[in-house]
């Protein structure tokens, strides 16, 4: 009761002596420690801001460093108040922030304003005024009954009173060392020593060495000496060799932890966490996370104080050949579950029944089953979708292979069995997934029947007709007439020369139109046009995923056409300066370069969401456009 009657007393003193905020109800009160301390002690600088219910968040507290002084901080944490008062309930949220001051030099020191944002707008606190006296000058300690309000009982800053009931919170204003006070941080934000005496960007990769297809788990981190700062800018490092999956989408959200580096306050955040799947075996680098920082101490000629961390390399490598079991495909690695189920079990002959498969795991989960095959047994292409992504730091989900099967033998027919070999890096050692698809029984058809049947009478018929002998007497047939006795054959043999003559010259023109035809089938630019037209087919049809594979054939072929380069050989970070260098402008070479990036992304993602597929083949469309204008000007100026 006690602690809470003199946090009233506080916020009825502090409201009474705050400015109003225009066209805001935000709260923002000012409190120090002590008002005389002596050189070299420290005292406490404390505000609080609190919105009202619907108001945006105060944030980003601020406080100017005074002359002579040394500061630590701010340390941050949140506040929320319930006032019930004439029947309505009021509520506030916001924060405390308080920086720890230590004078060097004797005399009047004033501190603040502190400020911070509500929304757009930048609030200030009071501006106070501390006596700076020498050493073994100061007053003395107070009574351990009497607080800054003389004999007030609740002695809100004194080494007993507190304004944070004990067991609840823990009391800034008790620490003589700022860096005793720190919050504990997760281990991962954990640095020795600083690179760097205001800023640097952190990387950690949770593995050096790998399989292709295996998860490695990229993660970057921002630490600043001079306070909280804010982020102006963030470039993502070049994976070219990977496909990524983000676990963090981005770091508004993120916690900043003050921690200890040197025996100094830093600020750190977390600013990224990516899933990496390697492609290909090798030495495969992860390029620089380039980071800006703005905000008080965080300054440069630009507006922003930008960092980049050092490029990683992992050592990437295939599976062992040791036990690799049959059909196992590089890449496939993980822990997989198959499960399956069929409907109808039992069908007449030649009809389709359909089989469900569903697989679960851990990875990146394939795209593509091998189904077992047996003559008679039709499998049709399947349906696929299905939910994979990040779940607690891991790639997980499933997907649903909807497949249609005809069968067109009658009897038991025994479908046969799925399965899915795969590498599983936690337990090193090769696993295959199986799905038991079990019989059906097939009923002999009439329409089948009958089909048959009359296929094999009209095979009969024919041979009849070429062997059959003859079934009475009569006179034998007259013999052919020769050649030579047809009046039309001497004609004939007159226009040989001329037949001649004329099929020399039918057979150049032929074969100067299938050259001609060649040429134009091996353009590159008519094959890009081709590739695109089968890619808006694929669209209209529904077939996202063999419209992005044909999407982005037709952006190779149309790269190709205008400007000679093979963009297949050419790595995907190396592709923008080539382009450039090709006279392409940097917009569009970037735009390429990130389209073909999305292609391959969707390639190994799943590509039948039908809205990622049209607005691929949509940039497809502009930019094998763009590429067509830019060969022709240049056919046109090689011409003239």
């Amino acid at each position: 009761m006690k602690y809470w009657l003199g946090g009233a007393v506080l916020t009825t003193v502090a409201s009474a002596t705050m400015p109003a905020l225009a066209q805001s109800t935000t709260r923002l009160t000012t409190e120090v420690s002590q008002r005389t301390v002596e050189q070299g002690q420290s005292f406490q600088y404390q505000i609080t801001a609190m919105a009202g219910s619907g108001e945006p968040m105060p944030s980003s507290p601020r406080l100017p460093q005074p002359a002579g002084t040394t500061v630590h901080g701010p340390s941050v944490s949140s506040q929320q108040h319930v006032q019930i008062s004439g029947g309505t309930i009021e509520r506030r949220q916001g924060f405390t922030a308080t920086w720890t001051i230590v004078p060097n030099r004797v005399g009047k020191l004033h501190v603040g304003p502190a400020s911070v944002l509500v929304g757009s707008k930048q609030v200030q606190s009071d501006a106070v005024v501390i006596d700076v006296v020498p050493q073994g000058q100061g007053p003395a300690a107070r009574s351990p009954n009497r607080g800054p309000f003389g004999s007030d009982p609740f002695d809100f800053f004194n080494r007993r009173g507190s304004l944070f009931p004990p067991g609840i919170f823990d009391d800034p204003f008790q620490q003589n060392d700022p860096l005793a006070s720190l919050p504990d941080y997760p281990p991962e934000y954990k640095v020795t020593h600083a690179p760097d005496p205001i800023a640097f960007v952190r990387t950690r990769l949770d593995k050096k060495a790998l399989v292709v297809g295996e998860q490695l788990t990229f993660a970057a981190y921002v630490y600043g000496a001079r306070g909280v700062f804010d982020l102006g800018g963030l470039h993502e490092p070049q994976t070219a060799d990977f496909v990524s999956i983000r676990i963090e989408e981005d770091s508004a959200g993120a916690r900043v932890y003050p921690i200890d580096i040197d025996q100094e306050i830093w600020h750190a955040i977390k600013v990224r966490e990516i899933a990496l799947f390697p492609l290909k075996t090798g030495t495969l680098q992860i390029g620089s996370m380039r980071v800006g920082l703005k905000g008080r101490g965080y300054s440069s000629r630009s507006g922003l104080l930008e960092r980049l961390s050092p490029p990683v390399t992992v050592n990437v490598s295939e599976p062992p050949l040791a036990g690799r079991p049959p059909g196992y495909r590089i890449g496939d690695v993980g822990s997989y579950e198959l499960s399956a189920s069929v409907e109808p079990r039992t069908a007449e002959q030649g009809d389709a029944v359909a089989v469900a498969v569903t697989l679960k795991g851990i990875g990146n989960l394939p795209l593509k089953l091998e189904l077992p095959q047996s003559k008679g047994i039709e499998w049709l292409d399947p349906q696929i979708r299905g939910d994979v992504g990040p779940q607690a730091g891991v790639v997980r989900g499933e997907r649903h292979f909807q497949y249609v099967v005809r069968v067109n033998k009658a009897g038991t027919i025994d479908l046969g069995e799925i399965r899915l070999p795969y590498w599983d890096p936690q337990k090193n050692a090769y696993f295959t997934a199986k799905a038991a698809l079990g019989s059906v029984q097939m009923k002999a058809s009439a329409r089948a029947a009958s089909k048959a049947e009359a296929e094999t009478e009209q095979a009969s018929s024919k041979l009849h007709r070429t062997l059959g002998t003859r079934k009475q007497l009569g006179l034998a047939a007259s013999p052919p007439t020769p050649l030579t006795d047809l009046p039309w054959f001497w004609a004939l043999l007159a226009l040989t020369p001329l037949t001649v003559v004329l099929g020399e010259v039918t057979r150049r023109t032929t074969r100067n139109l299938r050259k001609t035809l060649d040429a134009r089938r091996t353009d590159a630019s008519s094959l890009g046009q081709q590739a695109l037209q089968s890619a808006e087919k694929a669209l209209q049809q529904g077939r996202g995923q063999e419209a992005i594979a044909a999407a982005e054939r037709a952006l190779f072929h149309a790269i190709e056409g205008a400007t000679g380069l093979k963009g297949r050989g050419i790595l995907r970070h190396e592709l923008a300066p080539k382009l450039e260098e090709a006279a392409v402008d940097p917009a569009t070479a970037a735009e390429l370069t990130e389209l073909l990036a999305a292609c391959e992304s969707a390639r190994f993602t799943g590509g039948d969401e039908p809205d990622a597929a049209r607005q691929i083949v949509g940039k497809t469309r502009r930019s094998v456009a763009a590429l067509t204008r830019l060969g022709r000007s240049r056919k046109r100026a090689r011409s003239g």
